[in-house]
């Protein structure tokens, strides 16, 4: 698990990126660890996420039957985590005959990051 500050600078580097600063790709950790520590960003837009996931599940499931609500939130989990995780395993095989094998843990780890934020800036029309 990764520390607070650890995270603030993640979540910070990647809001710059996403405002066109360049300088917020120094902000992420960039090495190996870093590759694989920012799939957290998946913990930390779970919150976010859930809300949305149940507020569907309520509005699609069968609102007597608690099963059926439950289905239909775990199917929603696994579609939004399948449509986080799936795109980047496909340029995990293509991003080295595409020439850009060089920059692929840069671009996960600002996505990771970067899929965080969206979450939580999508929070608001979720519970509308």
């Amino acid at each position: 698990m990764l520390s607070a500050d650890e995270t603030y600078a993640s979540l910070t580097g990647a809001w710059r990126l996403m405002l066109g600063k360049a300088d917020g790709l120094r902000q992420l950790d960039l090495s190996a660890d870093g590759f694989w520590n920012s799939f957290f960003a998946i913990v930390v837009a779970a919150p976010a996420l859930i809300v949305g996931w149940v507020g569907l599940a309520n509005e699609i499931g069968d609102p007597n039957a608690f099963a059926g609500r439950f289905s239909m939130l775990i199917r929603l989990a696994t579609v939004d985590i399948g449509a986080w995780v799936l795109p980047l395993v496909g340029l995990a095989l293509v991003a080295p005959r595409a020439g850009i094998g060089g920059r692929f843990v840069h671009y996960v780890v600002a996505s990771n990051w970067a899929s965080a934020i969206i979450a939580w800036i999508m929070l608001p029309a979720a519970l509308i």
